[in-house]
């Protein structure tokens, strides 16, 4: 029912709610008590999670009673626990409330029943949407929105944030264009790219994509490689 795929490792939850992983676990993010690689799926939780979500060596987990738990990698503060320690097993961060989680590099999202959006890990060039003051590690969740957001998405150095009015918002490193702000200053704060007709978003390491209630793509950022297609 919910799939993720991180840096070298994958998750998966299955119908019955069970959390499966496998790949690389260097830094604890299959979550199975070990540091060691799995090349076939080990289940991590029996039940009642409903979705998971990777970043490059960390796993964010959402259970159904609104319970968010993170495991692996901890060097930005990106598991949300207050410490910068790595975790091999997995540890309750949000208790109750969370609808949805969503993972960048090195930093995490929890969105709230209420439609607030929080945030913690490497908030270097105000990756994640929280102001930046100089300081790159958010160890505790902070509040990015306190409403209205109905879906975020988190690349290596920039987020996209989608609110329910179908406007579109972006912060973090603007290297190539990828904030969508139309020009290419080093780090561009939390701001309004769309006003209105957003339904969809993804971000890539370079680049980004949206979609709108009529069907149309836009793309924006890198196109070295021919991403913006």
């Amino acid at each position: 029912t919910s799939f993720a795929a991180g840096g070298d490792h994958s998750a998966m939850v299955l119908t019955d709610g069970s959390l499966w992983t496998f790949g690389r676990n260097q830094y604890g993010q299959l979550g199975d008590g070990t540091t060691t690689d799995r090349l076939t799926p080990v289940k991590i939780v029996d039940a009642n999670v409903t979705q998971v979500a990777a970043g490059w060596n960390h796993t964010i987990i959402l259970k159904n009673n609104g319970s968010v738990w993170s495991m692996g990698r901890n060097q930005w503060g990106q598991l949300g626990d207050g410490t910068q320690m790595d975790r091999n097993t997995s540890l309750r961060v949000i208790d109750a409330n969370a609808t949805a989680v969503a993972c960048g590099d090195s930093y995490s999202y929890v969105l709230m029943n209420d439609g607030s959006l929080l945030t913690f890990g490497n908030n270097g060039n105000g990756r994640t949407g929280f102001a930046y003051n100089g300081v790159n590690s958010l160890t505790t969740p902070q509040v990015v929105f306190t409403g209205g957001v109905q879906a975020v998405a988190g690349g290596s150095w920039h987020s996209l944030f989608l609110k329910t009015d179908g406007s579109l918002w972006s912060a973090g490193h603007n290297q190539l264009g990828r904030v969508g702000k139309g020009e290419l200053s080093h780090v561009q704060a939390l701001s309004k790219i769309v006003d209105s007709n957003v339904i969809g978003i993804s971000a890539g390491e370079f680049h980004s994509i949206y979609w709108t209630t009529n069907g149309e793509v836009y793309v924006f950022g890198s196109n070295l490689n021919g991403q913006l297609g």
